[in-house]
């Protein structure tokens, strides 16, 4: 199965069928699925590349939970980062490669599916381009403000939020394809 260009591809997914996102960004695969209606993203797990060996029976396994029309694959572009070993970047040739045969052959290699494209950093926008705000550094947050610090309670249960960039990349593409996806 080839993969389809995204307006193709909002064109032939099944109706009340679920979109499940793979996002590759840092060390990481991200994993979102939408509602049943494609209007919302939710997030779901974060898998862990370890050594550019990816975890092809734990996502085949979180996939076959869903009821799943289509797959949406998404590198984020650009981010390039030291390590102490080698210099490690996301959108190669061989990432995009890997991510590829690992859906489309790998896990149901029946369904539609697409890249959502990314606008590298201090890139403009075109169509049919994403922008997300990923910290090029790290993808956790502190999400506590300087009132919630002085409150116990509320350090306790804010602490470190990690972001879910899995979930905003669904949200893009379902946001942006809002409009073939009405049934009617």
């Amino acid at each position: 199965m080839k993969l389809l260009s995204p307006w193709v591809f909002a064109a032939k997914i099944e109706p009340y069928k679920r979109i499940v996102a793979v996002y590759a960004c840092q060390q990481n695969l991200a994993l979102a699925v939408s509602n049943h209606y494609l209007n919302l993203a939710e997030g779901q797990r974060v898998l862990c590349v370890r050594q550019q060996r990816f975890p092809a029976a734990a996502l085949r396994h979180l996939i076959n939970q869903f009821d799943a029309g289509g797959f949406v694959l998404g590198l984020h572009p650009g981010i390039s980062r030291k390590t102490t070993q080698t210099r490690y970047t996301v959108d190669t040739p061989q990432m995009r490669s890997r991510i590829e045969e690992l859906v489309l052959e790998n896990t149901s290699p029946c369904l539609p599916k697409t890249w959502w494209t990314l606008s590298a950093p201090g890139k403009t926008v075109r169509q049919g381009e994403c922008k997300l705000d990923l910290l090029g550094n790290s993808n956790c947050a502190q999400s506590t403000t300087h009132e919630e610090k002085r409150s116990t309670s509320a350090t306790q249960r804010s602490g470190a939020r990690c972001h879910d960039f899995g979930e905003e990349f669904l949200q893009n593409y379902l946001d942006n394809m809002g409009s073939l996806n009405t049934f009617g």
